[in-house]
């Protein structure tokens, strides 16, 4: 019996890391055929929600002189939390901002830095928050939230948010290098 358990959550967790590479690869296609980095990040934020099995994404934009950070792109955000905008060290993202290091919280009602959107109808109980580095610099913070006490954040969650960060702030560098190469054009044909 209990080797039938075995191969059955065998069986599951494959089954779950197909529909991660499934999804990575519908992902990867998407890059390739838009242009436009609002629909390519709204498209992100959607796949990072079911390859972290999770009920909710939110990217923010960070400032770093001014030291704030805002959403910008969300999958079913819980209330309050569109448009939300923080300072650094503010809620989990603003500590991330802050230090530049993954952030898990398993148990958000207790957590002592929780944004102040959260205390009205506490919406998730686990959290994990990455940075986005492009060349270095940190350019973007991504928050998953799951509900389900049930369902803490793992290891493995872990280095996918890891992996799917890096990717998307490769995705990020790759955008800011075409429009430097489109601007370029024009300034040439403008000089010709």
């Amino acid at each position: 019996v209990a080797d039938l358990v075995a191969l059955s959550l065998n069986h599951f967790e494959l089954r779950r890391r197909d529909k991660e590479v499934e999804t990575y690869q519908a992902l990867t296609k998407e890059v390739q055929e838009r242009e436009n980095i609002d629909l390519i990040t709204k498209f992100f934020a959607e796949c990072l929600a079911m390859i972290m099995q999770a009920d909710a994404t939110m990217i923010f934009s960070c400032d770093p002189v001014h030291r704030q950070l805002w959403v910008t792109h969300a999958f079913q955000p819980p209330s309050g939390f569109e448009g939300l905008r923080l300072d650094y060290r503010e809620g989990a993202a603003g500590m991330v901002a802050d230090h530049g290091h993954t952030l898990i919280i398993n148990n958000y009602a207790e957590y002592p830095g929780r944004e102040e959107a959260f205390e009205e109808d506490q919406p998730f109980t686990h959290l994990i928050a990455e940075p986005v580095l492009c060349e270095d610099d940190l350019v973007a913070v991504l928050q998953v939230v799951r509900q389900n006490a049930q369902q803490p954040f793992s290891d493995h969650d872990e280095n996918l948010i890891h992996q799917m960060s890096s990717w998307y702030g490769m995705v990020l560098e790759q955008h800011e290098i075409q429009q430097r190469l489109d601007m370029l054009k024009v300034y040439r044909r403008t000089l010709q």
